[in-house]
């Protein structure tokens, strides 16, 4: 039996041999850059640095770029580059690129619309077990989009994926057993996903498991927890979650009562569209709540919150009561001041199908592509990242496995996975200290 002291030994062997190496590969000079450029929001130089390693095959970096041309990060989107870029990466049998695909086709997006085609592109994912194409496909039958109906088939396929460790997946089946949609009601098993969710920054599971503190269900009323889940899931982005920690900072619930960042919060839920978060901030500013008293403004947040959504008829209301009290003239106003709102509004919330984000190696559901960029960051591959084990693959494998003292049979592993993801965080941006929201 191996001691502890001899694994240390083998783990600083291992360090080591990675520190001599680590500096061998222009190719993880320019990964890491096109990461750099990419984080600070320099997207075309992102693009620079990426293009030649993805026109040699890294699959990692075609799906990355066909997502910078597909979200418009350059501009316009660009769907037709969107989609070459996706078909490269598609043809290494890349699930993630498969479902950009689907999507493409099934909306009609730089090419005509082919549901059948799209349909076809998520079902050979599927079929090979690949996690967010399961979820997809969940997603699908849950809501009977462009299929039968079937939530008992969709809660398997989300079971499926969160298996797997894909989070959006987590916190749709953390919902089905919160629910019993689909599946037997569960409530301590919807914390239980709902945590392995929120724990990948999954914000809307971190916003359910603050409902779930905040009502004390299934869990013991907890407020002060409740504010913790909310502000998390807030900071992420998360409207909806936004609007409940106002609520908490207006009412003193599990914190102090903070008038003014109720507002900010409600402020920054209403930009996003929230029918919420527009109606309180109305209030607020109709009656002077922890910001200047403002008819005007008021009326203006209550005009866009009244024309749609489950907020219309409340929103309505006051609407009526406060235009009561106005001149003619502050009522022009405050129409006016509507149309220069809307025109700076967002689309509600942060909706997951809206994951228009690059994509660090990991969260690609690819074994064999998370260990050939590992390896080329640290210097020990060159050979194109396209996710094919491959002799060159092996060889690079083998000769770390030797350094270590480990049998060298060249197969990945998920311990394999693990070490050279922790080898590479030093020298490789794409692995941030903490978790970033899917």
């Amino acid at each position: 039996m191996t001691s502890p002291r001899r694994f240390g030994a083998d783990c600083l062997r291992a360090a080591i041999f990675l520190v001599v190496v680590v500096a061998a590969s222009p190719a993880a000079a320019d990964y890491a850059e096109g990461w750099i450029k990419a984080r600070a929001g320099e997207y075309a130089e992102a693009l620079d640095a990426w293009r030649d390693e993805a026109d040699a095959g890294a699959v990692d970096l075609q799906f990355n770029i066909g997502v910078i041309y597909e979200s418009g990060l350059l501009g316009a989107p660009d769907y037709d580059r969107a989609l070459a870029w996706y078909r490269r990466a598609a043809d290494h049998r890349l699930g993630a690129a498969e479902v950009r695909l689907a999507r493409l086709y099934r909306l009609g997006l730089g090419v005509a619309a082919d549901p059948e085609r799209a349909l076809k592109l998520l079902k050979d994912a599927v079929q090979r077990g690949d996690p967010e194409a399961e979820y997809r496909m969940g997603a699908a039958l849950e809501a009977g989009r462009d299929m039968t109906q079937d939530t008992a088939k969709a809660a398997e396929l989300y079971a499926r994926a969160a298996a797997q460790g894909f989070g959006p997946a987590q916190f749709a089946l953390g919902r089905m057993f919160a629910n019993g949609r689909g599946i037997t009601k569960d409530v301590a098993a919807a914390l239980d996903w709902y945590q392995a969710a929120a724990d990948q920054g999954v914000a809307e599971a971190a916003n359910n498991l603050g409902y779930h503190f905040e009502r004390g269900i299934g869990v013991a009323v907890n407020a002060a927890a409740a504010v913790a889940w909310y502000r998390r899931a807030a900071e992420a982005g998360l409207a909806l979650a936004q609007v409940n920690l106002g609520i908490c900072l207006r009412y003193g619930l599990g914190v102090g009562r903070d008038d003014q960042a109720a507002v900010a919060w409600f402020r920054s839920a209403a930009l996003q569209g929230d029918p919420t978060g527009q109606v309180n901030l109305g209030l607020a500013h109709a009656n002077g709540i922890g910001v200047d008293k403002d008819p005007v403004e008021a009326h203006a947040w209550l005009e866009i919150a009244s024309t749609a959504g489950e907020e219309a008829a409340e929103a309505q209301r006051y609407l009526a009561t406060l235009a009561a009290t106005m001149s003619p003239a502050d009522a022009t106003l405050a129409r006016v001041r509507a149309d220069d709102l809307r025109r700076g509004l967002t689309a509600t919330g942060r909706p997951m199908s809206a994951d228009l984000t690059l994509r660090r190696v990991d969260q690609l559901g690819q074994p064999g592509l998370v260990v050939q960029r590992h390896l080329k960051t640290l210097g020990l591959y060159d050979g194109p990242v396209d996710g094919v084990v491959g002799s060159g693959t092996a060889s690079a494998i083998k000769d770390l496995q030797r350094a270590m003292s480990l049998p060298p049979d060249g197969t990945v592993t998920p311990e394999l996975v693990t070490l050279l993801a922790r080898a590479s965080r030093p020298w490789d941006p794409a692995w941030p200290r903490s978790r970033s929201p899917i």
